[in-house]
């Protein structure tokens, strides 16, 4: 096995084309990317994170994953092609469509080309992706702030799932679904009931289609003026 390329802190953000069925590539979703020796210098880069788009010409045309890149090494049976191990890989918990809600692409720029396989993606950009698909990365809060908000306001798991009830309300949602599955000591039922069954359990999910926040407005800790 030939590794390629070493690490530092730099940050460098891509694209990654994936088809979820039918690829004409060797992947494995979560674990190994598959792809031809003209990609080779933009995925051997520091500490290179990135995110799972399935174009729509033969997909969803959606973003669906995150992960980040660790050692590559040569595919011993296609000449021309590479592996990239996948490292912290994260399913998104919600499909994140090309277009915003604004009518706005959201890859942008003079890196986006989309006739590359892999292509580079401002940072923001990705974390705004991800962030709409569930996950939230690169958030940093003061330790106390989190005892507080942790420990002193939330007394209970009960009363941690009743206060994003609430949260809801006071987002003016207008419905709130609370999704529970895979919990000890609740009768099981078949994988295909479960809705996040990407997920190895106890899952607890509360849902709601209030006004929220995007990640700028949890960094610089914006909040919505009450209502009167």
């Amino acid at each position: 096995m030939t590794e390629i390329g070493s690490f530092t802190k730099k940050r460098y953000s891509l694209v990654l084309t994936q088809y979820r069925s039918g690829s004409e590539y060797n992947d494995f979703i979560g674990r190994y990317y598959h792809f031809p020796s003209k990609y080779l210098n933009t995925l051997t880069n520091a500490n290179t994170e990135f995110i799972y788009y399935e174009p729509a010409k033969k997909g969803s045309g959606v973003y669906f994953g995150y992960g980040k890149l660790g050692q590559l090494f040569e595919d011993k049976r296609e000449e021309d092609h590479y592996f990239a191990e996948i490292n912290n890989y994260k399913a998104f918990s919600k499909e994140v469509p090309f277009i915003d809600e604004n009518g706005n692409q959201r890859e942008k720029g003079p890196s986006y080309n989309p006739q590359n396989a892999a292509r580079q993606i401002d940072a923001t950009a990705l974390d705004e992706i991800c962030l709409d698909g569930g996950i939230l990365l690169n958030f940093e809060a003061d330790a106390h702030l989190i005892k507080v908000l942790g420990e002193e306001l939330i007394a209970s798991e009960q009363v941690g799932i009743l206060e994003l009830v609430k949260n809801s309300y006071d987002a003016n949602a207008s419905t709130c679904q609370v999704h529970i599955e895979k919990i000890p000591n609740l009768p099981p039922c078949n994988d295909s009931k479960y809705e996040f069954n990407q997920y190895a359990g106890p899952v607890i999910v509360v849902e709601d289609d209030g006004i929220g926040m995007d990640i700028n407005s949890i960094k610089n800790g914006w909040m919505r003026p009450a209502s009167t």
